[in-house]
């Protein structure tokens, strides 16, 4: 730095970063950088994958519990969908049960009205009868 009156300005570093010690290139980093430089002794590494395993297994446990959630849900879609056909089966068959009794009902329907015409027109017959009966006694 080079101090001008009261204001002070930082040079920049000419090394480029990639020939700058890492010390240079991060300052305040040191205590990482000497983390860094531990785990790089072989026997830390096989505790790095113990460490992720942890989180690993919690993941694989949620993996395995929504794997058991969706097939029960899917056994459970299924169920109800057998459900449905069988009700949607005796909906049906009840529904052509009752079209079958209409039918009939309707058949019984026009076999009485035609019985009441044919009765009607008998009974008109007979009343001309008996009036022509009675116009010619009188």
């Amino acid at each position: 730095m080079i101090g001008r009156g009261s204001q002070s300005v930082r040079r920049k570093d000419p090394t480029p970063a990639s020939r700058r010690p890492p010390e240079a290139i991060l300052p305040g980093m040191a205590d990482d950088l000497a983390f860094s430089k531990v785990c790089e002794i072989p026997e830390c590494v096989p505790k790095v994958p113990v460490a992720i395993s942890g989180p690993r297994q919690s993941h694989r446990s949620l993996e395995d519990d929504l794997e058991v959630k969706r097939r029960e849900l899917e056994e459970a879609l299924a169920e109800a969908s057998r459900i449905l056909r069988r009700n949607s089966a005796d909906q049906g068959l009840q529904i052509e049960q009752i079209q079958e009794r209409l039918a009939l009902m309707e058949g019984l329907i026009a076999e009485l009205r035609n019985q009441s015409s044919g009765a009607s027109q008998a009974e008109a017959q007979r009343s001309l009868e008996l009036q022509r009966r009675l116009s010619e006694v009188a």
